[in-house]
């Protein structure tokens, strides 16, 4: 039920931001849950090798609720990243764009 909501709220983020900039809705809204899952995907892998190589602990043995849990807050915090940059990127055009007098 948590990943529910999460993935509503994300995907609300990303769309109402992509409205205010009259951007494709849906594209960044789905954008952003990618964002969220690969994220995920990515901390498991490292954290799995790590255990694996460097502490030798059996990936078998590693309790998949807890690396599910740690997970979320990185996939979160990857979200909140994009969101900034893409916030960034669109409400501040580049310098050529907003003066034409400026030669290349």
């Amino acid at each position: 039920m948590l990943s529910i909501l999460l993935i509503y709220y994300i995907g609300n983020r990303f769309y109402t931001l992509a409205e205010e900039q009259e951007k494709h809705q849906w594209g960044f809204a789905i954008l952003g849950v990618v964002v969220f899952y690969l994220a995920q995907f990515f901390l498991g892998i490292v954290l799995l090798l790590v255990f694996e190589l460097m502490l030798d602990i059996p990936i078998d043995s590693v309790n998949t609720f807890w690396l599910d849990l740690a997970g979320i807050p990185f996939g979160i915090f990857a979200c909140y990243l994009l969101l900034n940059y893409l916030r960034s990127k669109w409400e501040n055009p580049p310098i050529a764009e907003s003066n034409p007098e400026i030669l290349d």
